[in-house]
């Protein structure tokens, strides 16, 4: 979900401003929200939400989301970053071409780049007016088909739409959807082997599994996957818009819509505020021999 969504949105004294989803460098020490940006190098530049990207990739680094009063920071497990050499990664920002506002075709700086030190993978997170979009790009057959992340929330909890296999989240007061993770996909680099084969799962973590991974801390008093997989046979794309796709002002795709199945939290049901999500990859179709580089 690259584009979606009305193109402006009102700021705070009722004008209509463009979003321009650029990244910029950091100059503040502090989030909207107050969250620690020491370890952050870039923003989007405009925008009714903040998208922090940190300097280096790790489980303590996560890429940090906020609208409001809402707060969504993720990261790939440090299991998942060890395995595709990525773990530490320094930041990269590259171009990409996008839609602005007018509908023209421009060259900007949206795209926060990690790439292993033996190029054998790399990550892309591309800001966008509505959100982060994931894509992870692989050079070689991956050590394992399950890529696991760890998601800290802020005022929102996620539910699994049973239907259709993507993650919805709920306002924790109002139970009204606030978001979404839609389904990933899968594709070589000949674009002719797209696929859906992709399982995703999100559950609480367990109490004793947490640890002081996730969200920065505050600078104040109180502490707050398109995805291409490229191999020497094969390249395939997973997990779009492993990122909060904020549903006030962005169009909601089909797969994302409630269904009966989706049971908003009770009143007096307890809150957690970590989570940990799933993506199990088709093993046979990552070890498929006929891929076009």
């Amino acid at each position: 979900m690259r584009c979606c969504g009305n193109v402006r949105f009102e700021d705070e004294h009722g004008q209509l401003v463009d979003y321009d989803p650029s990244l910029v460098k950091i100059e503040d020490t502090e989030s909207k929200n107050g969250n620690d940006l020491t370890e952050y190098a870039y923003e989007n530049k405009v925008g009714d939400s903040k998208q922090y990207m940190p300097r280096n990739l790790s489980e303590n680094t996560p890429l940090l989301m906020e609208k409001e009063d809402k707060e969504m920071s993720i990261s790939m497990t440090e299991e998942t970053l060890k395995e595709l050499d990525l773990l530490h990664e320094e930041i990269e920002v590259e171009r990409e071409v996008i839609e602005n506002a007018y509908q023209e075709e421009i060259k900007a700086k949206v795209d926060a780049a990690y790439e292993s030190k033996n190029e054998g993978s790399k990550v892309l997170y591309t800001s966008a007016s509505s959100g982060i979009k994931e894509s992870i790009i692989l050079n070689k057959i991956p050590k394992s088909n399950v890529f696991t992340y760890r998601i800290n929330l802020k005022g929102m909890y996620p539910v699994r739409n049973e239907e259709t296999g993507c993650i919805v989240f709920f306002d924790e007061e109002t139970n009204e959807m606030t978001g979404w993770i839609p389904n990933p996909f899968m594709n070589d680099a000949g674009q002719e082997s797209y696929s859906e084969s992709i399982q995703m799962e999100i559950k609480e973590e367990e109490e004793e599994e947490k640890e002081s991974f996730g969200r920065p801390e505050k600078a104040s008093e109180e502490v707050m996957p398109e995805a291409k997989e490229e191999s020497p046979t094969e390249s395939a794309e997973a997990a779009e818009g492993t990122g909060v796709q904020p549903s006030e002002e962005a169009e909601e795709p089909e797969n994302a819509v409630a269904s009966d199945n989706e049971k908003p939290r009770e009143e007096n049901e307890e809150a957690s505020d970590t989570y940990i999500l799933t993506l199990t990859v088709d093993e046979s179709y990552l070890k498929a021999e006929k891929r076009q580089l």
